[in-house]
Order: C-alpha cells, then sequence, then structure tokens
C-alpha cells in the first residue's frame, strides 16, 4: 500500500453535450504533480444511468491513454447509479449508491429523532416534485378526485415551463380548462418553510448553458433529500412518487433515488410509484414492500401505469383504515434494521478505499460523505 498513491477526480459535470477532456486533465496533470499512481474516477449523481456512449467511450479511452502517457498505473471507476455500465468498461468499476448515501448524509445528525411507527397517524404523505409524469401530477389528480387529499400531507407544483405546461395539460384532458387551473390552485403547496425548491426549480430540468451552474448558489441544492422530521408526526404511509429515467441511450430502470431511501429510514410503511423495475429492485435489495396489507397485492408488477396508479390509489385507501399494526411495525423495524445495514456496508467500502488504495481521507470525506450537491456540480 506503501507504494500507491490515489487521487479522487470527479469527472461528472452534467453538461455531456461538451468535451470536458481538457477540464479533467486539469485535474490528472495535478495528480501527477502530486505523484499519484492510481487514479479513481468519480460518476456519483447519475452515474452510469447518464452516461451516453456516443460521448462516454471515447471519452474514456482518451483518457485512458493520456494516463497511461503520464505513467498512472491503474485508474478505476466508481458509479453512484447504474451497477453496471451496459455497453462495456475494462476497467475495474465499483458500485457506490449515491441516493442512499445522500440520505443517510442529510440525516446523519438526526438518528435519535426520528420516531417509531405509529399507528395512530391518520395521514399519508405525497411529495412531487417535478409535475409532468404520470405518477406525479396523474397520481395527484387521482387522489384529488377522490377527494383523499385531506386525510394527506403532500407538496406538489404545478408545471412551470412550456413544455412541461403542454404535457401536463394533455394528459389531463379529462379535465375542462376551468377544472384543470382549479386542481392546479388547490393541489398547489410545498413543504418548505423557506420555499427553497420553489426558488430553484426553474434550473431543475435546464442542463444546457453555464447559467444553470448557478442552482449551486441555491440553499435547496445544499441538503435537496432531507425534509423536516415534523412533516412525518401524522404520517401512517407514504406513496413514494419515484424518479424517472431521463436518458433514451438506457434502459437500465432497476435504480432507487433518495425518495425511496428517505421514507425508508422515516419508518413509514411505503407505496413505491414509480417503474415496475424500481418495485422490483426494492424486493431486489430484501426491502418489506408491505403488500400483505394491501387490497391490492403486488400492484407495482402492474404493467399498465394507469392501472397502476389506480391500484394505489385503492391500497391507500384501504391500507388507512385496515392494517395490521404488529406485522407492519414488524416489516417497518426490518426495513430500518436493513438501511441501517447498508449504510454500515457504505461506510466499510470507504475504509476500504483508504485501505488497498491509499486514499485520503480529506477527499473521502469531501466527495461521500458531506450534504447536498454542490460539491459534485461543476463549472464548465
Amino acid at each position: 500500500m506503501s507504494d500507491i498513491k490515489t487521487k479522487l477526480i470527479n469527472i461528472e459535470w452534467l453538461f455531456v453535450d461538451q468535451d470536458h477532456y481538457d477540464l479533467i486533465m486539469i485535474e490528472i496533470d495535478q495528480a501527477v504533480r502530486e505523484k499519484c499512481n492510481v487514479i479513481i474516477f468519480l460518476a456519483l449523481m447519475d452515474g452510469f444511468v447518464a452516461w451516453d456512449p456516443k460521448y462516454w467511450i471515447p471519452l474514456i479511452d482518451k483518457l485512458d491513454n493520456a494516463c497511461k502517457k503520464l505513467g498512472i498505473q491503474e485508474i478505476i471507476f466508481i458509479s453512484g447509479a447504474g451497477k453496471t455500465y451496459e455497453y462495456g468498461l475494462k476497467h475495474t468499476h465499483y458500485f457506490y449508491d449515491w441516493n442512499m448515501s445522500v440520505v443517510k448524509n442529510a440525516y446523519k445528525d438526526y438518528d435519535n429523532q426520528i420516531k417509531d411507527y405509529n399507528n395512530d397517524a391518520d395521514k399519508f404523505l405525497f411529495l412531487t416534485g417535478r409535475s409532468a409524469r404520470p405518477n406525479r401530477i396523474g397520481l395527484m389528480s387521482k387522489f384529488y378526485d377522490e377527494n383523499m387529499l385531506k386525510n394527506s400531507t403532500w407538496s406538489f407544483f404545478p408545471p412551470w415551463n412550456e413544455i412541461d405546461n403542454k404535457w401536463c395539460r394533455n394528459y389531463l384532458s379529462k379535465y375542462t380548462d376551468k377544472e384543470y387551473n382549479e386542481f392546479l390552485k388547490n393541489c398547489n403547496r410545498s413543504l418548505d418553510s423557506d420555499n427553497e425548491y420553489n426558488s430553484c426549480k426553474s434550473f431543475l430540468g435546464v442542463y444546457e448553458g453555464d447559467n444553470w451552474h448557478d442552482i449551486v448558489k441555491e440553499p435547496y441544492i445544499h441538503n435537496p433529500s432531507f425534509i423536516d422530521l415534523h412533516h412525518y408526526n401524522d404520517v401512517k404511509l407514504t406513496v413514494i412518487s419515484e424518479g424517472p429515467i431521463y436518458w433514451e441511450w438506457s434502459n437500465d430502470r432497476y435504480y432507487l433515488t433518495d425518495k425511496t431511501y428517505r421514507e425508508l429510514l422515516m419508518k413509514k410503511p411505503v407505496i413505491l410509484s414509480g417503474y415496475v423495475e424500481q418495485y422490483k429492485e426494492l424486493k431486489n435489495l430484501g426491502f418489506k414492500t408491505f403488500d400483505e396489507n394491501f387490497l391490492i397485492k403486488e400492484y407495482g408488477l402492474i404493467e399498465d401505469e394507469e392501472q397502476r396508479l389506480e391500484a394505489i390509489v385503492q391500497n391507500v385507501k384501504y391500507f388507512l383504515n385496515n392494517s395490521d399494526y404488529q406485522k407492519v411495525k414488524q416489516d417497518v423495524d426490518f426495513n430500518t434494521k436493513l438501511l441501517y445495514y447498508y449504510f454500515k456496508k457504505q461506510d466499510e467500502f470507504l475504509k476500504y478505499l483508504e485501505t488497498k488504495y491509499n486514499a485520503s481521507k480529506e477527499e473521502i470525506e469531501f466527495f461521500f460523505n458531506r450534504k447536498g450537491l454542490e460539491h459534485l456540480i461543476r463549472k464548465p
């Protein structure tokens, strides 16, 4: 180990239409001056899920050739999303679930404040984020039509750009214009006391030009996974509106975001509204999905999304009035224990980087154990 010196370099710049080779080479040259002979390239936030092979494969080859010429003995990749790179990767690769880590870091000072499951609570939690998706505005409209929001703690942001406005209006063509506008008005709600998400949402979904980088100035980015614990006081069940795949070149849907891991940490039973593969991934990781407590078992395997959303609505109705406390509590406790097991494995992996590759504690802390995202959003 004494002959190894490693540099950690973030190569995920989020502006994938630009050539980042020269920018990354600045840090590689610095690593050589520091007499490093191993480089670990990090793609943590979106990882391999966002890696367009037309861009990344040539970039990786160029970096590989440059590192060899400079005397770098080994390059390694760590991805935070996408467990494998389906187009092939000839280098050592580790998967580090960044979305899980973000939640761990967001609440690491709150472990003793997270309350146990409360069967006497009477609400379900539903947080949406960007609305232009069936499992966001579509599911919200179903709860709204069924008059279920009176038993809900929710957040919902009406579409705020032209593309989303058009998509949402077409999707909810069941409403007249008047009904649609009333729906948006009545459902518009933020849980953030300082309206932090609202203040930066104009940046979201726009990854073009230098201006987008200014999102790092927004308070929301400093700890985006954090929801104040008091919002969970009356929550009996959480409906998770999972994130989608943005990239047409990847079919990897077997992933979960911080939205799921946060709700597992909050010690609540969950219903997952997302891809069928995301529901399967929750099971693959060993977590309980509480199907025995729902009217429609294994709702998450229903292929048709509209039917799946309808099943979620029926399951929420049923659960709020019919649930076996002992069984639910047992499964909640199981999920909590399993999540902390995964947290521990992540800590062990970081220690492994330190011992096997002689990676510095300072760099590990900087990249892996900080709250927020601003340290990973690089200015082009």
